[in-house]
């Protein structure tokens, strides 16, 4: 039997906190399974399509994930708490867990458990993250 590859398992990982959920058609939930799914396989342009680049800290936060998808290895679950919302903005308030691992032999690892509060939005016909706090979820690790 192979063995299930990090990509797999990381989208094994998405897909099953998304189940676990029900997918009953919420745009937040498929927009959140897939921010998760694009982040654990290290995506960097499919991770800021999730975004809305009018976003407060939206510049901040592309560097911060340019640097997080390019120096470590990632696995990102999330659960979602609490929704409401209508039919063009959604505010959510979801579980974050996210492994940080360094791509370099014998480099440390971090793990992250954060309550994140999201609101999507429909922008240019398309759900998108439109704001997020904290932002310092998602920021690298501290070099110590």
């Amino acid at each position: 039997m192979p063995a299930i590859g990090h990509s797999s398992r990381r989208l094994f990982l998405a897909l099953w906190a998304a189940a676990l959920q029900g997918d009953d058609g919420r745009p937040t939930l498929k927009l959140l399974t897939n921010f998760a799914a694009k982040l654990s396989d290290g995506n960097l342009p499919g991770v800021l399509d999730t975004f809305a680049n009018t976003m407060p800290g939206y510049q901040n936060l592309v560097a911060d994930l340019g640097a997080l998808t390019s120096q470590y290895d990632l696995i990102c679950v999330i659960e979602i708490r609490e929704e409401s919302g209508d039919e063009a903005r959604r505010k959510a308030d979801t579980e974050w867990f996210l492994q940080i691992k360094s791509k370099q032999d014998e480099g440390p690892t971090e793990r992250r458990t954060v309550t994140v509060k999201v609101v999507t939005g429909m922008v240019k016909g398309k759900w998108r993250i439109t704001e997020m706090a904290p932002l310092s979820m998602l920021a690298p690790p501290q070099v110590r």
